[in-house]
């Protein structure tokens, strides 16, 4: 069982963990990468929270700060935050192709990435988008959760996260592509340290028998441990959850829908659709 995202106040964390963030600090000093006025004590404080000691928090923000200097993940934060969504890369190629809805609860201090997998075409994509394509979008989307939740953080002085939902009702086994989801599985664990606290739980709601199996057997192995840590079931009546799919062309304003009541309205415009 998951458990609820407990509201962390910042500014108790920091004077919790001080010491060990200061430890961290001087211990990351000569790592390449590690510039102190960027890696900050919020920084360094998400490695102090998802590892036991300074050691291994110290060797997770090593390799997060090689990883990210090596696919130069710097300038990919600022093409997220600068550029409207259907100019990141992969968006146009991916997005037909998923039932992906991003919104941020922020009374949860949540950000919430619903993924509806009846809506899901991977074998399709697989077969149509290059695979280094659908890496490079999923990564750019990655890079804009953590800038946002990171951004939340800072805002409200409270520890935001991010909440992954997969609603499985309705999914059949021809949309299935267990060669697409091994390869940004391991694409994914070589991120697997750059993006501490970033993921409070991945659901799954009523996971067919053939989609658990494919998921324990071929996935979950190739998954950062962080993210089997929060890997569980969600309630089943999410499965009638009907939200509108993300814009093929947003603009900079209708880009992930961030504003909680907003989404709601649009949430609520899909249902009434759906019951029509």
């Amino acid at each position: 069982m998951v458990a609820a995202h407990p509201q962390q106040r910042v500014s108790d964390l920091l004077a919790q963990h001080a010491q060990r963030i200061a430890s961290l600090a001087k211990a990351l000093r000569d790592e390449p990468g590690f510039e102190p006025s960027r890696h900050d004590d919020i920084w360094l404080l998400r490695y102090c929270l998802s590892y036991p000691d300074t050691a291994s928090a110290s060797r997770a923000a090593a390799r997060g700060l090689s990883w990210r200097l090596k696919n130069q993940q710097d300038g990919v934060t600022r093409r997220v935050m600068a550029l409207p969504i259907d100019a990141w890369p992969g968006y146009l190629e991916c997005v037909p192709y998923l039932g992906l809805h991003v919104f941020m609860a922020e009374d949860a201090a949540l950000l919430v990435a619903l993924l509806v997998l009846r809506r899901c075409q991977f074998r399709e994509m697989a077969a149509k988008v290059p695979t280094q394509t659908i890496i490079a979008f999923l990564t750019h989307l990655k890079e804009y959760t953590f800038a946002v939740t990171d951004a939340a953080t800072r805002r409200s002085g409270v520890l935001h996260k991010t909440l992954r939902i997969n609603l499985c009702a309705g999914i059949s086994r021809e949309i299935v592509s267990p060669y697409l989801w091994m390869a940004t599985a391991r694409a994914n664990s070589g991120s697997a340290t750059a993006f501490p606290q970033l993921l409070h739980a991945e659901l799954h709601a009523d996971p067919p028998p053939l989609l658990q199996l494919l998921f324990n057997r071929l996935v979950k192995p190739l998954l950062p441990p962080k993210t089997v840590e929060g890997e569980g079931r969600c309630p089943s009546h999410l499965a009638g959850f009907n939200p509108p799919p993300l814009p093929l062309s947003p603009g900079r304003e209708d880009g992930p829908c961030l504003d909680r009541r907003r989404r709601r309205r649009e949430c609520g415009r899909g249902r009434a659709a759906g019951r029509g």
